[in-house]
């Protein structure tokens, strides 16, 4: 007897396609191992060093260069996990 497809079928995998599409990376986890997909915990919703170089890289001078100091980057990052 065929399984009914379910919602990995029908939502998980097709919007995983899609963002990978569109450049994204995408971490094939484990549910019972949080640091194959770059955290301490499941409990950690943002992938904090990640999250730090993306601020960094979006945040540029004139010249191309960052601007934002680690000090800068780790309080950005500290209000997110606050929210």
């Amino acid at each position: 007897m065929a399984q009914t497809p379910d919602e990995k079928t029908y939502v998980e995998i097709p919007f995983i396609e899609q963002l990978t599409g569109l450049g994204w990376d995408h971490i094939e986890g484990d549910i019972d191992v949080p640091y194959l997909t770059e955290r301490d915990s499941f409990r950690d919703v943002l992938l904090t060093g990640r999250l730090r170089t993306a601020i960094k890289k979006i945040n540029l001078d004139d010249e191309g260069k960052p601007w934002l100091d680690d000090d800068r980057v780790n309080e950005v990052v500290s209000r997110l996990e606050r929210i």
